[in-house]
């Protein structure tokens, strides 16, 4: 066994990976310790099925799923089915005119145009309990392989594999649906290293535990995934999503799975699953590149979505909400879970996401957090559903018009209240600048593949001193520490709410890179937080009242425009003269700013009052040296009283939203105000965070009867 550091042996034992056996399994994967696929039950008559199917030149449909894991699961049985001479079909549903898994029309196309006489599911089945009975009544017989939860009633088939049936015994249960079917082609006879690097991409993909045996799919399918053994679709498709570098975990679960999914979301998933079967290398290229047309669709339509969302979210008051809830003719279907998962990346709820459709139906996705069960609080209220299916954390609905409002009300009665938000991010630990070493990122690199259950550790550090680093690509940037140790951060929008100063920490996660044929750490930044600093609320309403808050009863000369773009046309003029500061409170006015003003941006400071762009998402009493410039634009709404009192302080006024003057909200705050024992302060801020503890107002509403 390699000679672990202290570190390295506490990070294992922290996942309960603490003995020798344990640690040399963990980080050495071999299929050798993979369980006997006969274990699983069901598998002992689907095998006996199938081969009988064969041996007698029956017609064999394989039914998948438009998802990656239905796709890789498709292509592993086809493959595999090809090599025993085996007359075999696949059909994939499309999303749009077949919806998720098997319906009565598609078991009636099936039945009319590829004449079966065996239907394999992959990656579907186990819910279909009437569809399977159509089958049936077809004279068609089915086998079905799932891994999603089965209902109390399980699918008339001739075999049904699904590791998560009641009174299943087999060592390991959580394999995604390629996971099963490689364990299915392992019962065959077939050799499971012609089709592992397909499965691990499924297995990465699905957010299934990447531990034991999913552990070892994932990282002998990643090892074949970077060899010359490739399958061909896959490196034409590394070739274009990775410009042909070594592929970590991270770079299938970013790159390569979305472009997968990317075919089933926009036009058919057959084009995913004709390139993960092609032969030629020629035509394989060509696929690839249409599934890279295919995604690029894909990027616009959520940026799209998210952009919509985030314009409806911002004039509510989502603060004490148990869950999101949005609705739109104009999100396309395709990407609705992936703008569920962005949502609850921003809110830390469960987030629900539907589109309207044109026949009066809201379909939608659903994504939780890690402490919800998503699929058992659904299944309370499934009789509202047309269609549902799914597990713990993810979820797809389709309701009808008239029962959308019931639904709604009836989950945020089922939910959990919502937790107090942690201002301090989740870590692992602690570490000094010194432990960032090559040897110790090499010892992180054996934990790969990682991902759900094995995620990458995320380390705490101090940035006391650090220096900011632009980058040629204006969305990222570079923190560097004392000793010369630098952090990427990627996509300014992930850290907008960053806090750079004499108390601020970084949590990282930390790998290592070639670099000029020598290893190097690459340390990637994750999130910044500063303990004991309160960052301004993100809601531009509230801001602009405790500006105005501020401006009358701070002796501060706050000088108001009539917009942004003025604030812009006026720092044009004032940086011309010395001692000018533009302040951006985010990541979008820090890009206005920089494409409008050829300044340096800085997260600290100079002390020389250089002109310059000042990012600050935070108060200004921990930035003391702004005190000595002349003029100050600010670009959104900042705390005034915090401001010195010799400055001419230059911002805009926007319309203020979402505000109720009713008397009740106006008795409310008073009452309050007057029997909570609230400290004496200056800052409005301060009164509305205290007031909000115990009423249901939105923070502007608070700010604005302080006001």
């Amino acid at each position: 066994m390699i000679n672990l550091c202290p570190r390295m042996l506490e990070i294992l034992s922290s996942r309960n990976i603490k003995t020798n056996n344990e640690i040399e399994e963990f980080l050495n994967p071999s299929i050798s310790l993979l369980s006997n696929s006969f274990e699983i039950r069901g598998m002992k008559d689907a095998v006996s099925r199938i081969n009988r199917a064969i041996e007698k030149n029956e017609s064999i449909v394989i039914y998948g799923d438009y998802d990656a894991d239905g796709v890789c699961a498709s292509a592993i049985l086809y493959l595999y089915l090809r090599t025993r001479g085996a007359e075999v079909n696949v059909f994939i549903p499309n999303r749009f005119e077949n919806g998720y898994g098997l319906s009565e029309s598609t078991v009636n196309y099936i039945a009319e145009n590829l004449f079966p006489d065996l239907v394999i599911t992959v990656d579907c089945g186990i819910t279909s309990i009437a569809e399977i009975e159509l089958f049936y009544d077809l004279g068609i017989d089915v086998v079905v392989t799932d891994h999603h939860l089965p209902l109390q009633k399980l699918p008339n088939a001739v075999a049904v594999v699904d590791a998560k049936q009641p009174n299943e015994t087999c060592v390991f249960r959580d394999f995604c649906g390629a996971g099963v079917a490689l364990k299915l082609i392992d019962a065959l006879g077939g050799n499971i290293m012609d089709y592992i690097d397909i499965a691990s991409i499924a297995t990465i993909g699905d957010l299934v535990p990447l531990l034991k045996e999913n552990r070892i799919i994932a990282s002998i399918g990643l090892n074949k995934i970077n060899s010359n053994e490739c399958n061909i679709g896959i490196n034409e498709l590394k070739k274009i999503a990775t410009k042909g570098e070594k592929l970590s975990s991270q770079d299938i679960a970013f790159r390569i799975v979305p472009r997968i999914n990317a075919a089933g979301r926009i036009e058919s998933a057959m084009l995913a699953f004709n390139l993960l079967v092609e032969q030629s290398k020629e035509k394989a290229k060509e696929l690839a590149e249409q599934l890279e047309q295919v995604n690029s669709v894909r990027i616009e339509e959520i940026s799209k979505a998210m952009q919509e969302i985030y314009e409806k979210l911002r004039v509510e008051d989502i603060s004490n909400k148990n869950c999101i809830i949005v609705s739109s003719k104009n999100i396309h279907e395709g990407v609705l879970g992936i703008v569920a998962t962005k949502l609850v990346e921003d809110y830390c709820v469960p987030c629900f996401v539907f589109c309207e459709t044109s026949n009066g139906l809201f379909k939608g996705s659903c994504r939780s957090t890690e402490d919800i069960d998503i699929h058992k609080i659904l299944l309370q209220i499934s009789h509202l559903f047309l269609a549902f299916g799914g597990h713990a954390q993810a979820a797809g609905i389709t309701i009808e018009k008239e029962k959308f409002d019931e639904f709604k009300s009836a989950l945020v009665d089922l939910l959990p209240d919502r937790k107090a938000a942690t201002n301090e991010p989740n870590y692992d630990y602690e570490i000094s600048d010194d432990e960032i070493t090559v040897e110790f990122a090499k010892q992180l690199d054996l934990l790969e593949p990682t991902g759900c259950a094995n995620e990458k550790p995320v380390f705490k550090i101090s940035l006391c001193g650090c220096a900011y680093k632009k980058t040629s690509n204006p969305k990222h940037y570079q923190l560097i520490t004392k000793n010369n140790k630098y952090f990427i951060c990627f996509n300014g929008k992930g850290v907008e709410n960053s806090i750079i100063s004499g108390k601020a920490k970084c949590y990282f996660t930390l790998s290592t890179e070639i670099y000029n044929n020598q290893y190097r750490v690459k340390p990637r930044l994750d999130k910044i937080y500063c303990d004991g600093i309160s960052k301004l609320d993100e809601n531009e309403d509230l801001a602009l009242i405790c500006d105005l808050y501020s401006s009358i009863y701070s002796k501060t000369k706050l000088n108001i425009l009539d917009s942004k773009d003025d604030c812009i046309h006026l720092a044009k003029q004032l940086v011309k003269s010395s001692g000018t500061v533009i302040v951006a409170r985010t990541i979008e006015e820090l890009e206005l700013a920089k494409s409008q003003l050829n300044l340096n941006c800085y997260l600290n400071l100079p002390t020389n009052q250089e002109t310059c762009i000042f990012y600050c998402p935070q108060d200004f009493s921990i930035a003391p040296n702004i005190s000595k410039y002349n003029n100050i634009v600010l670009l959104s709404g900042t705390l005034a009283n915090k401001l010195p009192l010799d400055s001419h302080v230059f911002s805009y006024k926007t319309n203020i939203t979402n505000l109720s003057t009713e008397k009740k909200v106006f008795a409310d705050c008073y009452r309050v105000f007057c029997s909570q024992k609230i400290k004496e302060t200056n800052n409005i801020y301060e009164y509305v965070e205290d007031i909000k503890k115990y009423l249901p107002y939105s923070k502007p509403q608070i700010a604005f009867v302080l006001a």
